[in-house]
């Protein structure tokens, strides 16, 4: 079955939305992206007038007439096609307004310390789930409970609406993971460590390497498919991960810690790869300890600590309904100074806080305590979590 047959699928699972387009050079051709999908280029369309997108594609012609003629003429039909198997049968395709993940008063127990500690919440496709909380806020078990790793010890919860442990082989082939560490085989050449996970999920010879190109390509990694893993810097191989993840074409993509130790230029590199993914319609958990990875990345975050969800919500809504819009941070303080009635102090650590929705009032402040360690800022998701647990996201 070729690629053109592919789009057409596609073509016939999106809906139209109205979006301006602007400045769009069209040559007649079809670019397929290296996860599948396809931009159709249509030759002689100046578009602007309407774009119907779905997962893996993005499809600009003038009009209804236009997309009509481009699947009667440009394109044959085909009954069925690779993607069957990642958006399923039923519920489980592109269209679906189910939740992928649903869990209800969600527990989970190691001896008398409860892990996970009566979770509840929905993850609806396309979305982006961010998971923030320090080490030990119950993040990862949680993961490791949707991925039928660990059963739960009690509540509810349902992954594509199949139950984890007893059904997990169905829930895992439409899932893709990035643990937060490195578990390639370490001997292996790149392409190879893909094409051994390939194999494992069921994938052809020739498909598998099919898939490795495409996504080595987008990962900017051909140059090194035929490296040793040991031989990839720290971003290379966070890369490589995420390439195996994407494989087997998920619905899901759990991402654990998934920038953890990697230098700030090289976790820039991963979050526009993943905000690609967002666009193309991939639902994301991701779970992590940085501030800034949530606001880059999640639509929503959950904050947890100590197995609890604290707070839900999207990343400045949270900081917007919670906290004052100015901060000043202090470490190091011999003693609290005097403030205006408007401000609100913290203390984590060795650090003091002081919040105000005036900048007036903590620029008083900030010139009786400058420091080399004194800034004054907007605040943001780490005051919120601080505000509701009385430490910092790194304790």
């Amino acid at each position: 079955m070729g690629d053109a047959a592919l789009a057409v699928f596609l073509v016939a699972v999106v809906e139209p939305v109205d979006l301006d387009v602007r400045d769009c050079l069209f040559g007649g051709e079809v670019v397929l992206h290296p996860l599948g999908g396809a931009f159709v280029v249509v030759p002689g369309v100046v578009v602007g007038v309407r774009v119907f997108r779905g997962p893996g594609l993005i499809l600009v012609v003038d009009g209804l007439a236009a997309l009509q003629r481009l699947g009667e003429v440009v394109f044959p039909r085909a009954a069925a096609t690779p993607y069957d198997a990642w958006f399923g049968k039923g519920t489980m395709n592109a269209q679906t307004q189910e939740p992928i993940v649903t869990s209800r008063d969600l527990l989970k127990c190691y001896g008398k310390l409860h892990a996970v500690d009566g979770v509840s919440f929905d993850v609806h496709p396309t979305e982006c789930v961010g998971f923030l909380g320090p080490n030990g806020a119950g993040k990862t078990t949680l993961m490791r409970m949707i991925l039928s790793l660990v059963g739960k010890s009690g509540g509810e919860l349902n992954v594509f609406g199949l139950t984890p442990m007893s059904q997990r082989k169905l829930i895992n082939r439409h899932i893709g993971v990035v643990f937060q560490d490195n578990n390639l085989d370490s001997e292996l050449a790149a392409a190879d460590s893909l094409l051994v996970h390939g194999l494992y999920c069921g994938l052809d010879h020739g498909t598998a390497r099919k898939r490795i190109a495409d996504l080595l390509a987008w990962m900017e990694l051909s140059e090194k498919a035929g490296s040793e893993i040991r031989e990839l810097s720290g971003g290379m191989v966070r890369r490589l991960m995420i390439a195996r993840a994407l494989l087997n074409q998920p619905r899901l993509l759990i991402l654990d810690e998934p920038t953890t130790g990697l230098d700030p230029q090289v976790r820039h590199v991963i979050w526009a790869l993943l905000r690609q993914l967002k666009r193309q319609g991939m639902t994301i958990l991701l779970t992590t300890h940085y501030m800034e990875e949530a606001q880059q990345l999640a639509d929503r975050v959950m904050i947890m600590d100590h197995g609890k969800v604290l707070l839900d919500g999207a990343p400045n809504a949270l900081v917007e309904r919670h906290l004052e819009r100015y901060v000043l941070q202090a470490a190091g303080l011999s003693a609290i100074p005097e403030h205006d009635g408007d401000v609100r102090h913290e203390h984590a650590g060795d650090a003091d806080f002081f919040y105000s929705n005036t900048e007036a009032s903590l620029q008083k402040l900030y010139e009786r305590v400058r420091t080399p360690f004194t800034v004054l800022r907007h605040a943001n998701l780490e005051d919120v979590f601080l505000k509701f647990t009385g430490h910092g996201l790194t304790e």
